[in-house]
């Protein structure tokens, strides 16, 4: 009881309050600089007028992955709904297994296409 406060010689940090508009920010900090898109690189290729014009072989390979992906999301999709909400393991697994072997195909397919 008898014993010296050891902080009595400190400062009390809360004995002054800071001013709030001392340590607000400028419009101007809050504000970013202005972005410009175009710096983000080369522009894209425009694509022909006419979809005619487009490769044949190219617009085939486009649109035979599109099917193919859009099958591999539903093969997941279903797959995992099968485990998650039935517990049909078998048959949700082997969904799964299917998404994954056609997601790797498209990925392999996109890959090679692009280092023609």
């Amino acid at each position: 009881m008898g014993e010296p406060d050891p902080y009595e010689h400190e400062p009390d940090p809360y004995e002054h309050e800071p001013d709030p508009k001392e340590h607000e920010p400028d419009q101007d900090e809050l504000e970013p600089a202005e972005f410009d898109p175009e710096s983000l690189g080369p522009d894209p290729p425009e694509p022909p007028a006419d979809p005619a014009e487009a490769d044949p072989q190219t617009a085939r390979l486009f649109w035979g992955l599109v099917a193919v992906g859009n099958a591999a999301l539903l093969s997941l999709s279903l797959g995992l709904m099968f485990v998650g909400f039935q517990g049909r393991v078998r048959l949700g697994g082997a969904l799964v297994a299917a998404g994954l072997i056609l997601t790797v195909y498209v990925a392999y397919r996109v890959r090679s296409f692009q280092s023609e």
